[in-house]
């Protein structure tokens, strides 16, 4: 995270959604802690409303959209790089070898998604 405001704006949505009185704005190093690296993922990811974007599906298009509303203002170079990870994930070849059974989770997709107009 970057940005004094995020950082204020993170403290008081932490402190909305899981409680606590922790200062991100004074003490912005603990977001580096894991259980707050997450949190602070998760609360921008939400707070900038980015599964809206992801919703549409896993295509090049969204990955862009995505990657401008995590980086509003700041160019970056490396587009090509981050798309091709993330399909490599999403399409089962950076994981290849592992427990990753492409074929289960296509399989077991409608069990996982929430039922159209429930919770997101």
């Amino acid at each position: 995270m970057t940005g004094r405001e995020n950082y204020r704006n993170f403290t008081a949505g932490h402190q909305a959604i899981w409680g606590g009185s922790v200062d991100f704005e004074a003490e912005p190093d603990k977001v580096a802690e894991p259980v707050y690296a997450v949190r602070s993922a998760l609360w921008y990811w939400v707070s900038r409303r980015c599964y809206t974007n992801a919703d549409a599906g896993m295509t090049r298009t969204v990955s862009e959209q995505i990657t401008d509303l995590i980086n509003q203002g700041i160019g970056t170079d490396s587009r090509t790089n981050r798309w091709t990870f993330s399909n490599s994930i999403f399409t089962g070849q950076e994981l290849a070898g592992t427990c990753w059974n492409r074929s289960w989770v296509n399989s077991n997709r409608e069990a996982r998604l929430p039922a159209r107009g429930g919770p997101r």
